[in-house]
């Protein structure tokens, strides 16, 4: 095929079409090469996928050292196709193996939020399952849409955020009670409501002496 004709064959053929590249390994010998047209890069040159892959401009293919071929060798081409097969289905795993799961032993599956202690991971926990989707499967929480480093810091970002506002809110709520009610009386109720919890803690501990 001359140079012409193979830019024109390259510019109109489909992705995953397997051709011959005929590369000089000397000046009197080429080697052929069995290869699936991947299409082009953002500069325009064409994409091929052999054994490795490789990339070929027009300028290359005008000066007519490296040759194209529509016939090529089917067993070479069913080589590839199960290779880059093999490749899709390792991603695919991994791809699954990363999306975010939680159970009560290992907590966060993520080193992004594993650098928080239990009480921290619970939290982001308790945020997720009432803002994302989830499932459980194996007695472990299941996030399927959260399978990249990307989206867990989003969540990071989202529940630092929310936790930010609810802070402010809590205060203002604060402010206003201290406003309408006067500070000694907010004081004393705050004062009141620590002994109520104070007390609840304390009847909990005489139950559990009782049963010992």
């Amino acid at each position: 095929m001359k140079q012409h004709e193979a830019i024109k064959f390259l510019e109109n053929i489909e992705v995953g079409t397997f051709l011959t590249v005929n590369i000089p390994i000397s000046a009197k010998c080429k080697t052929q090469v069995t290869a699936m047209y991947k299409g082009r890069d953002k500069n325009g040159r064409f994409e091929f996928v052999d054994t490795g892959e490789f990339i070929l401009s027009k300028e290359i293919l005008n000066k007519g050292l490296i040759t194209i071929e529509k016939e090529y060798n089917s067993q070479n081409a069913q080589k590839i196709y199960s290779k880059l097969n093999y490749k899709l289905k390792q991603n695919n795993k991994n791809i699954k193996a990363y999306v975010l799961k939680f159970d009560n032993k290992n907590l966060f599956n993520s080193k992004l939020l594993q650098q928080y202690d239990e009480e921290g991971q619970k939290g982001y926990l308790g945020y997720l399952i009432q803002n994302r989707y989830w499932k459980i499967e194996n007695n472990k929480l299941i996030f399927p849409d959260i399978d990249s480093n990307k989206k867990i810091k989003e969540v990071i970002e989202e529940y630092t955020t929310n936790s930010i506002k609810n802070n402010i809110n809590a205060k203002e709520q604060a402010l206003s009670d201290a406003l309408m009610y006067g500070i000694d009386e907010v004081m004393q109720n705050l004062k009141n409501r620590q002994k109520e919890l104070e007390q609840g803690k304390n009847n909990k501990k005489t139950k559990a002496d009782k049963i010992i």
